[in-house]
């Protein structure tokens, strides 16, 4: 038995190793960019002589921010001091007295002054929120054992009363620290110095150290001292006083205090079904995965994002969300939206079109949640932004169908590519400044819900195909183009009709305008009896009333040479209707016409079948009946008379009812 546990404690045992040399992480040596070597103004009286703790936590913090930012995990605060600068704000918030540099490393992250008495603070410091304090979750730990990812700092204890030459604690622990992406303060008996790098020889003992003594500004920026340990010397305090002596201050290393430049974030999320995704988490991921979480929350904050997205160390992009199944919620990081910009990373519904299941983005807070939204499933992706709130992104893109809903804004500020429909059910839907839709996007727009401007920029909306649907409000230039279509019974900005149809309601229905409505060419249909019944082929007949009217609001209506008004009716709306009529199609107008107009109007006009009233209609034929159009104030109206028509339109000497023209109108039977 002794043989065996000799021979495996030999196997376990390290193999004997050089001495190397460990540097903080990021940390060049000769490259004084890469680490900070603040020093007092006053290191023998004065405002900072008793600083010592806070001109080394001041370098720590700085080299920290440098490693999350230069990482792209991290976008720090406009307002953070960087550099040597974080010692000029920590002089501001610290009185001049003795004290711990862990507590300032806690107190700049986050405001947090436990562990201090108020008499240590400057006024500034006791009102001090810290520039980090809303990237931290619940389950957020200052000090303790280094190693869990949520503790991002750590005082290492070391006993300074221990036998002479003994091997202390805190030497494992400085080497362990440095190796693990740790920045160091080394506090002895006397004073506190930053430490940058450690030589360890082949019996893991540390033979010499680099270091910043703040009690030097004679030596400058980027001086790095540097000492031997002579490990074999005689010290009433054991390693620790050795290292300490070697530094040039004698006593012992009392405190390590350390800062972890990895610990404010996880790399990966994966939010799974069962799990428990309730909690807040910390923000600035790298990649998240949802799939069937019912909702996963996470906190966020981009608000200070650049126009590149950050890249690791393979290219790929960062900051990805994978929304695969379930619902995520972006829940409030600080209280900013800058109103655009490029935010980080690509955000995903969905990874196949023929998945199933729902997806449901939940932002709950204003800010520019992404460079890219990508819809790659059917259907079941809904973008859902909560009342009071912005939800910026730069792109729309992919194969599939995104409902947006929630009554806050959805806005995308750079293009929409998108081969799919975007139904806007509730809030706004913005576009950016001169964004097109692509040529297979369809938008639809639910009564109560908006498409609009962005940010106050007038929007030129062009429709190159399919039929877009507007129920609620789009206050924007749109131009309607050969095949396309736009209808609804909604409010409608300026609306240019070139080569395209402009169906008015939902046959029939209703449209008012706060702009200029030009048909340059294609056509304007309105619709005429009971044919939105019809649809279901269950059609009922003309009722009073019912027909698709415009309100122009007071601005102008213009009918180009080529355009077409098209009257659309179904069968049973005419032999039911019977009688003169006048329908007052378009009021509101800015103006009168003439009777050189009106007669020229009448000439453009034809009756067509009503398309939803196919059922009814199939094979029906229209002889066109004689009729007129007529001003009544602002209000242009069509009207016919009740004696029957001709085959070929006289408009300006013949009325003809639509209970004569339904004799004119036969059923063709399909052979």
């Amino acid at each position: 038995m002794k043989k065996t546990l000799f021979l495996l404690a030999t196997l376990l045992a390290p193999l004997a190793a050089q001495a190397e040399t460990i540097w903080t992480a990021g940390v060049i040596e000769g490259a004084p960019s890469t680490y900070y070597t603040a020093y007092k103004h006053n290191p023998s009286y004065g405002w900072d002589h008793n600083m010592c703790w806070a001109v080394s936590a001041s370098n720590v913090i700085a080299w920290w921010q440098d490693q999350v930012t230069q990482s792209g995990a991290y976008i720090l605060p406009e307002d953070c001091p960087t550099g040597l600068g974080v010692w000029e704000q920590v002089r501001l918030l610290w009185q001049d007295n003795a004290g711990y540099a862990v507590r300032v490393m806690q107190h700049w992250l986050s405001g947090d002054r436990s562990g201090s008495n108020d008499s240590k603070f400057t006024q500034e410091g006791l009102e001090f929120k810290g520039y980090f304090n809303h990237l931290l979750g619940a389950d957020y730990s200052f000090n303790g054992d280094p190693r869990p990812a949520n503790c991002m700092t750590a005082t290492v204890y070391a006993n300074a009363k221990t036998s002479k030459n003994t091997y202390d604690s805190a030497v494992p622990q400085i080497i362990d620290l440095i190796s693990n992406g740790w920045g160091l303060v080394l506090g002895t008996t006397n004073h506190a110095m930053t430490m940058y790098a450690i030589e360890v020889d082949e019996q893991n003992e540390i033979t010499q150290v680099w270091y910043s003594d703040n009690n030097y500004p004679s030596y400058g920026d980027g001086y790095l001292k540097t000492a031997s340990v002579h490990k074999g010397a005689e010290n009433q305090f054991g390693y620790n006083g050795i290292i300490a002596n070697a530094i040039g201050y004698g006593g012992a290393i009392e405190n390590v205090y350390a800062m972890r430049s990895t610990g404010m974030q996880f790399d990966t999320y994966e939010a799974v079904a069962g799990a428990d995704n309730t909690a807040d988490v910390f923000s600035h991921f790298l990649n998240l995965t949802v799939d069937g979480a019912s909702d996963y929350r996470l906190k966020y904050d981009l608000r200070e994002a650049g126009v590149d997205c950050p890249v690791d160390t393979q290219g790929n992009e960062v900051g990805n969300i994978r929304l695969l199944d379930g619902k995520l919620s972006l829940v409030a990081g600080v209280d900013k939206y800058d109103g655009g910009g490029a935010a980080q990373g690509t955000i995903s519904f969905g990874e196949n079109a023929a998945d199933d299941g729902s997806r449901t983005l939940s932002v709950q807070h204003s800010a520019c949640i992404a460079g890219e939204i990508r819809i790659n499933t059917a259907d079941g992706n809904t973008l859902e932004v909560t009342e009071g709130n912005t939800a910026s992104f730069g792109r729309l893109t992919g194969t599939g169908n995104l409902d947006k809903t929630g009554a806050g804004t959805a806005e995308v500020t750079e293009l929409v590519c998108l081969q799919g429909t975007i139904n806007v059910h509730a809030g706004q839907f913005l576009l950016g400044t001169d964004v097109v839709l692509g040529a297979e996007t369809v938008l639809t727009v639910d009564s109560g819900a908006q498409v609009g401007r962005a940010a106050g920029q007038p929007v030129t909306l062009t429709l190159d195909s399919g039929i877009h649907t507007n129920d609620g409000t789009m206050t924007l230039t749109t131009t309607v183009n050969a095949n396309a279509t736009l209808k609804g019974s909604g409010t409608f900005g300026v609306v240019t009709v070139d080569g395209g149809k402009l169906v008015v309601g939902n046959s029939p229905g209703h449209q008012e305008y706060t702009g200029a409505l030009t048909l340059n060419s294609g056509s304007i249909e309105f619709a005429v009896g009971g044919v939105q019944a019809a649809s279901t082929g269950q059609e009922t007949g003309w009722q009073s009333g019912t027909y698709s009217t415009i309100n122009m609001g007071g601005h102008d209506l213009v009918i180009g040479p080529d355009g077409e008004i098209l009257i659309a009716v179904g069968e049973k709306a005419l032999t039911s209707m019977g009688g003169a009529f006048e329908l007052a199609l378009v009021t509101g107008l800015n103006r009168t016409f003439s009777d050189a107009e009106l007669a020229k109007l009448a000439e453009q006009t034809s009756f067509v079948p009503a398309e939803a009233g196919a059922a009814e209609t199939s094979g029906m034929v229209l002889t066109t009946p004689k009729f007129s159009y007529k001003m009544s104030g602002n209000t242009l109206v069509l009207t016919s008379a009740s004696a029957a028509g001709d085959t070929v339109p006289e408009p300006a000497t013949g009325t003809l009812s639509l209970l004569a023209l339904a004799s004119l109108c036969t059923r063709r039977r399909r052979k």
